[in-house]
């Protein structure tokens, strides 16, 4: 849980490491912090289509919407 920088309000927060740093050394700074709410959103609109899966139209939508769900 963290606090909303737009809102103040508390939200559930996913912290992702980026490929290629150390995990040992890492900072906060090389994370990406994403809203859960919205990832769920993402994975919903995912499982509801019927052509889904790796080269498909969808995927590509996916992954051009990711940054809709990283946290300011």
């Amino acid at each position: 849980m963290q606090s909303d920088p737009l809102t103040g309000e508390k939200v559930e927060v996913l912290w992702v490491k980026g490929s290629g740093g150390d995990l040992r050394t890492a900072k906060r700074e090389n994370f990406a912090s994403l809203y859960m709410s919205k990832l769920e959103r993402l994975r919903a609109s995912y499982e509801a289509s019927n052509q889904k899966g790796a080269k498909t139209p969808l995927e590509d939508s996916m992954v051009a919407a990711y940054h809709t769900a990283h946290l300011i």
